[in-house]
């Protein structure tokens, strides 16, 4: 299950939770809350006028026997007040019946509005009958106004004891309802705690899926750091939301090692010597540029590699004057080429200079020498190609020849020659004696 739908199934359920708490509190405080109106505002002021209306009726019923009795106005006032409280509390009992919840007070109180009249009437006639026929009064005291007092009286503690049995259960409602709801509490109260169990359960979930994402990248980003170019993220005992992060990161590695593992191979090729072809493979962005960059370094390889190739055929096929053509090489490339065809003239130049003096001599030219400023082993090869050349008695012997042809027999080699050429000194000089000698003797015979 996703990070996603594991927060909201668990918001959902706090929400749920709050929610069914809240609607059951309010639909029980608004259910205790009716009843205490209703009792507060319907049952006792119901009772109150009932046991008002019971008072006004005793009250009323005596003050008509003291005045049969004494016959003073006193006890006339005493009924006339209990006749007030009565009609008071029959007003009252009228407008408490619209919201009465019981129907059998209601036909109660219908019942002895009409006795309550002719109860009324009795007392009045005993009243008048008091003063002129006191007898009379007392016989319909006892056969009319009592019973009619007592049925009302009945009647009236009956819808009492109705409107007790009914507060009663008033009272037993708001204390089921009271219980109900601490119970209803009670259970939301358990049904949280799990729910908040169960949030916590999945938070850890989610921080320890963190953690292990978090543990994973570190690792990987050390191995990175240390070379280990390998490593990848492990998707496996991952949450599945982190499944997609390790994927794209390996994905996002993969695309970085690629070119870093080209690279680095075409650059341990190159070390060896290997000079490989150009990249093919079609890359991107900036990786696009590492492959131009190397296909630019692999350009100049195989170009600084093929000159200097070719100048060395040139040179084993004795075509001295080749150089390597620095072509479109910059920079340090271009200094490379430059230098190597310094090198070549360094080491070319005295060869020339000797084939030169050679090529001069055999010409006819032996007063030829090596010119050029050479130095170190060079400058050794021109002083022997010159030391060579002065050895040479050829010059020295062709001017004794010269002189001879002339007649002057007398002209001698002098210079130093070792080896061969002192022989040759020796010989040219002895021709020279012998021939000076027979013309001598010639000359004498004359």
């Amino acid at each position: 299950m996703k990070i996603f739908t594991k927060i909201l199934l668990s918001s959902l359920a706090l929400m749920f939770v709050g929610f069914v708490m809240y609607f059951t509190s309010y639909v029980g405080v608004n259910d205790i809350n009716d009843t205490v109106i209703k009792i507060q505002k319907l049952r006792v002021p119901t009772a109150e006028a009932s046991q008002n209306l019971i008072l006004g009726i005793n009250k009323s019923l005596s003050g008509l026997r003291g005045y049969m009795l004494i016959g003073k106005d006193v006890f006339k006032k005493e009924r006339a007040d209990g006749w007030a409280l009565i009609d008071e509390s029959k007003k009252e009992l009228d407008a408490l019946s619209k919201n009465w919840t019981n129907s059998k007070n209601v036909e109660i109180l219908k019942e002895i509005e009409s006795e309550i009249e002719e109860f009324r009437i009795a007392q009045n006639k005993i009243e008048n009958l008091t003063l002129t026929d006191l007898d009379l009064a007392k016989t319909m005291l006892g056969e009319e106004a009592a019973p009619r007092a007592r049925t009302i009286l009945e009647k009236m503690n009956k819808m009492v004891s109705n409107q007790q049995n009914l507060l009663h259960e008033d009272v037993e409602k708001i204390i089921e309802v009271e219980e109900q709801l601490l119970n209803r509490q009670m259970m939301l109260l358990v049904v949280s705690v799990i729910v908040i169990i169960i949030v916590l359960f999945v938070a850890t979930g989610i921080k320890k899926g963190i953690n292990n994402i978090s543990q994973n990248v570190q690792d990987l980003n050390n191995n990175v750091l240390n070379g280990k170019l390998d490593k990848r993220l492990d998707a496996q005992g991952l949450l599945v939301d982190f499944v997609p992060i390790a994927e794209n990161t390996n994905s996002l590695i993969e695309a970085f090692i690629k070119p870093i593992e080209m690279t680095s191979n075409y650059i341990d090729r190159i070390s060896e010597g290997d000079i490989p072809e150009k990249i093919t493979e079609e890359y991107k962005g900036d990786f696009d540029t590492t492959k131009q960059n190397l296909n630019g370094l692999i350009d100049n390889l195989s170009y600084l590699t093929d000159e200097v190739s070719a100048l060395i055929l040139s040179a084993d096929a004795g075509d001295l004057n080749a150089r390597a053509n620095v072509g479109t090489l910059k920079g340090e490339w271009e200094s490379i080429l430059n230098d190597i065809n310094s090198l070549a003239d360094a080491i070319l130049e005295p060869i020339a200079g000797t084939v030169a003096a050679l090529d001069r001599m055999a010409g006819g030219d032996l007063s030829t020498k090596m010119e050029g400023d050479f130095k170190g082993d060079h400058a050794k090869l021109k002083n022997a190609i010159n030391s060579t050349l002065e050895q040479m008695p050829f010059e020295e012997a062709s001017s004794v020849i010269a002189a001879m042809a002339e007649g002057d027999f007398t002209k001698r080699m002098h210079q130093e020659y070792r080896g061969d050429s002192e022989a040759f000194k020796k010989d040219i000089n002895d021709l020279a004696d012998s021939m000076n000698g027979l013309i001598n003797e010639i000359n004498m015979a004359v």
